[in-house]
């Protein structure tokens, strides 16, 4: 912060005025320039983390006008999550600088075949995030929403893509919707999509394991447990998670008892 008051001290002080045909500084009438402009500032913003950006603002009243001003706070914005573009505004101008990677979402509209397990394997989160986005308190509690949103996973994620500010109201949150440029969510494929791969078994392996892994944390098991319902299902990622789930019910209902094949 002592950097931050030398800085604002620097940017306030006042120069007398050069005249570029004499090539000396007129020191009977001090101008009005400065060392660093507006211009300069938003520069230098924009480098600045969320957080720094709101402690530079208490450093003096000329930073906190220019970080406050919309077009500014827009440009930042944009420029720290990586976006493209950025639609409408925020409920509070504050979610600019307050707002976290927890608060970018997907939408997903919900079908009579979702569950918590598939959505978290099919975007690659946990069960409990997306219980914590929607302000779900139970998993049936899935069955009456007609949109979810599910939260991005990296910060990588955002690169590129459009995002619009909104108020979930069932949820009572403000998140960024986060689509393609052109409207569009291909931020997931559908679960019995089969993805195009080589041939060669170094890339299917790889596949396998990648996939393994998703559904582990998704099921929240472990890999080779995981990879065993995979095989079972042939890959199907839907089909496995339906099995898996099969399994829990039945040692639900017959604790003590062991399964006979």
């Amino acid at each position: 912060m002592k950097l931050g008051f030398a800085l604002a001290r620097l940017s306030s002080t006042k120069f007398p005025d050069v005249d570029p045909a004499a090539g000396c500084i007129d020191a009977q009438e001090p101008g009005s320039a400065t060392l660093l402009n507006d211009q300069t500032w938003s520069a230098v913003f924009s480098w600045l983390s969320t957080t720094d950006l709101a402690r530079s603002r208490a450093v003096c009243t000329s930073w906190k006008d220019l970080i406050d001003c919309p077009e500014i706070r827009r440009a930042l914005f944009r420029k720290h999550w990586l976006l493209a573009d950025i639609q409408d505004e925020p409920r509070h101008p504050g979610f600019y600088l307050s707002a976290g990677l927890s608060n970018f979402a997907w939408g997903h509209r919900c079908s009579r075949q979702d569950t918590l397990s598939g959505l978290a394997v099919k975007y690659g989160v946990t069960p409990l995030a997306i219980k914590m986005t929607n302000n779900l308190i139970s998993d049936q509690g899935l069955q009456s929403r007609d949109t979810i949103y599910v939260p991005v996973s990296s910060h990588a994620d955002l690169c590129g893509k459009r995002g619009t500010f909104i108020y979930d109201m069932t949820a009572c949150r403000e998140l960024v919707l986060v689509t393609e440029p052109d409207g569009s969510n291909s931020s997931a494929f559908p679960l019995d999509a089969k993805q195009p791969v080589a041939a060669d078994q170094s890339t299917i392996a790889a596949l396998s394991r990648k996939l393994s892994r998703m559904l582990g944390r998704g099921l929240r098991i472990e890999e080779g447990t995981a990879k065993f319902y995979l095989d079972v299902a042939e890959g199907n990622l839907k089909d496995a998670i339906a099995l898996y789930e099969q399994d829990m019910a039945w040692e639900q209902t017959h604790k003590g008892k062991r399964r006979s094949s």
